[in-house]
């Protein structure tokens, strides 16, 4: 069989274009395994259809907790990533953009990390200043990505104002739906 320089260009683009998670990765902190009081707080739904309410409850890795509460009358991006992710960290300066054009008109990003530790989240967070909130998501990391039907990474569930999923392929056309959820 013979493969042609372009098959092999479009085949090598499409497995950039995201991140399989490794769900059997154990997340460590200084090669201390972590236990489930690491992610305390953590409630998520699961994957609801287009329309639903999504209920979240999560604490941040500053200790901060983000929920539907915190965040009322907000849209909200809930980004599924991890720094090891090129296509992830490629999202970076656009996401940057979006927080600070859309964040005084009620945008707010919440960052769900499948980082495989603790250290490179924050490293990463304090080097690039991502304003948003981020949550290690820690050895949930597989219970997370079952929950919510997310098998690779990045991606984005966009929840309007009442926190109802818009979007869960936004990746896309964020820049066009972001300004008629937030009424701009």
């Amino acid at each position: 069989m013979k493969i042609s320089v372009a098959s092999t260009v479009l085949l090598a683009a499409l497995s950039l274009a995201s991140c399989r998670i490794d769900s059997d990765a154990v997340a460590t902190v200084d090669g201390e395994y972590l236990d489930a009081s690491t992610a305390a707080g953590l409630v998520l739904p699961g994957q609801p259809e287009l329309g639903e309410a999504y209920d979240f409850s999560l604490k941040t890795i500053k200790g901060e907790e983000v929920s539907c509460d915190t965040l009322a009358g907000k849209v909200v991006l809930i980004d599924f990533w991890a720094t090891w992710c090129p296509p992830c960290r490629e999202e970076i300066p656009k996401l940057k953009e979006l927080y600070a054009k859309h964040h005084d008109d009620g945008f707010e990003i919440v960052g769900l990390s499948f980082d495989r530790n603790l250290n490179s989240l924050v490293t990463y967070s304090n080097e690039h200043e991502l304003p948003w909130h981020q949550v290690y998501l820690g050895e949930l990391q597989k219970q997370v990505g079952q929950a919510t039907g997310v098998t690779s990474i990045p991606r984005f569930f966009v929840l309007d104002r009442d926190h109802k999923l818009v979007t869960t392929t936004g990746r896309k056309n964020l820049e066009a739906i972001l300004p008629g959820l937030l009424g701009v």
